[in-house]
């Protein structure tokens, strides 16, 4: 079964450009991922709000992207520039 997922992001004060920036770089690379059919990043500078929106071909698809991504320490990094802790969902697709 196919999964959406959305994460939430509210950047550290002044940080909205440079997470937008890494993002976009790392979705660049999302895109060529196994599984991974869509991945967009939505800006909202007003609101200072960042979300991730991924669709992937299945559950193991998403599932070895975050082993990967967390591998090699892109979780950790995207953590630095935010206030808070992202807001993580993922839903079943259709």
């Amino acid at each position: 079964m196919k999964e959406a997922v959305a994460v939430t992001l509210t950047p550290s004060e002044n940080m909205f450009d440079a997470l937008a920036d890494l993002l976009d770089g790392l979705l660049a690379e999302t895109r060529k991922r196994d599984g991974c059919l869509h991945a967009m990043l939505c800006r909202d500078k007003e609101q200072n709000e960042l979300m991730i929106v991924q669709l992937w071909a299945s559950t193991a698809a998403h599932e070895a992207y975050l082993d990967w991504r967390a591998d090699r320490g892109d979780l950790h990094a995207v953590h630095e520039y935010l206030d808070n802790e992202a807001i993580y969902r993922v839903y079943q697709a259709t």
